[in-house]
C-alpha cells in the first residue's frame, strides 16, 4: 500500500532568505503601518503574483529588530513540477501583456479610484460601525493594490522581462520595445492613485478616527494611533483599556537605541536562480518607478 507524501506547507520564517525592500516601504514601520499598509501591500501583491503564475506562494513581511524585511516564499506546485510552472508563466506573459492600457482604462482605473471613494466616505457616528469600517480597511487597501498589481505592475515585469530576453537583431524588438515604453507610462498612472493618492485617503481615514479616539479621551495625540495595530484600533473604539499607556511604552521602545545595524539580507544563502525569486526584486523596484 503506498503510503501519502507529507501534506506541503510554507516554509517557515527561519528556512527564508529576509532581504530589504527598499523601494516604497517604510525602513522601521510603526505598528500601524505594518498591519495595516504593508500587511495591505503585500498582501495584495501576492495575490497578483500568483494569479500570473509567478512561482511563489507569499510575499512575506517581518520586523526584524524593528526593521522592516520581506521573504518571497517558496511554491510547492512551483517546486514540483517547475517547467510547468514557468510555462505558465510565459503563457500569463502572452496573455497579460498584449495590452496593458486597455484594460487598464476600460475597467481597473474605474475599480481603483472607487476604492479611493470608499476610504473617503464620511465616516459612521457610532463607534461600533466606525470599527467595522475600520476593519474593511485593510480589506478595502489590499484590493486596490491587488487589481492595479495583477493588471499592471505584475505584467509590465513581465512584459519588460520578455524586452530584455529578446536578441538585438530580433524583428519583434521595435514592438515589444513599444509596449513597453507605453506600459511605463500607463504604470507611472496607475502608481499615482494607488501607490500616492490611495495613501493619502488612507491616511486621512486613519487620522479622523484618530480625532475621534483623542475626542474621546482614548488616546492623548492624533499620532498615538500609529503605534497601535490595526486589531487594537478597532478594540480602542469598542472596548476599554489602557491605550494611552500601551502607545507611549511603544513609541519609549523605538527611541531605545539599538545594539548594531542589521545587514541587509538575513537568513540562509539563495541559491543561484532560485524560482520564487523570478522577478519579485523587479517588480518591488518598479513599485518606486
Amino acid at each position: 500500500m503506498a503510503i501519502a507524501d507529507r501534506p506541503w506547507a510554507p516554509a517557515p520564517d527561519v528556512a527564508l532568505l529576509w532581504f530589504r525592500p527598499g523601494s516604497i516601504f517604510p525602513a522601521r514601520p510603526r505598528p500601524l503601518d505594518f498591519t495595516l499598509e504593508v500587511y495591505a501591500l503585500t498582501s495584495g501583491l501576492t495575490r497578483a503574483l500568483v494569479s500570473l503564475n509567478y512561482p511563489l506562494y507569499q510575499i512575506r513581511p517581518r520586523l526584524i529588530n524593528g526593521d522592516l524585511y520581506l521573504a518571497s516564499v517558496p511554491s510547492g506546485i512551483a517546486d514540483r513540477d517547475p517547467e510547468t510552472k514557468m510555462g505558465l508563466l510565459r503563457d500569463a506573459s502572452l496573455r497579460f501583456t498584449r495590452n496593458i492600457r486597455g484594460p487598464w482604462e476600460r475597467q481597473i482605473r474605474r475599480e481603483v479610484e472607487g476604492y479611493s471613494s470608499w476610504m473617503t466616505a464620511p465616516l459612521p457616528e457610532s463607534l461600533s460601525d466606525l470599527a467595522e469600517r475600520f476593519r474593511q480597511l485593510r480589506r478595502v487597501r489590499e484590493m486596490q493594490w491587488f487589481v492595479m498589481d495583477r493588471s499592471v505592475l505584475g505584467s509590465f515585469a513581465l512584459l519588460r522581462k520578455s524586452l530584455d530576453d529578446l536578441p538585438a537583431a530580433s524583428e519583434d524588438r521595435p514592438k515589444i520595445a513599444a509596449a513597453v515604453e507605453d506600459g511605463t507610462a500607463v504604470l507611472r498612472d496607475a502608481l499615482a492613485l494607488v501607490r500616492d493618492q490611495g495613501l493619502v485617503h488612507l491616511n486621512a481615514f486613519v487620522e479622523q478616527t484618530a480625532n475621534r479616539l483623542v475626542d474621546m479621551g482614548v488616546l492623548g495625540a492624533t499620532e498615538d494611533i500609529r503605534w497601535l495595530e490595526w486589531r487594537e484600533v478597532r478594540q480602542a473604539l469598542t472596548e476599554a483599556g489602557d491605550w494611552k499607556a500601551r502607545a507611549a511604552e511603544r513609541k519609549a521602545q523605538a527611541l531605545t537605541p539599538r545594539v548594531a545595524t542589521l545587514p541587509d539580507e538575513i537568513g540562509p544563502p539563495l541559491a543561484p536562480n532560485a524560482l520564487h525569486m523570478h522577478l519579485v526584486r523587479e517588480v518591488l523596484d518598479s513599485l518606486a518607478a
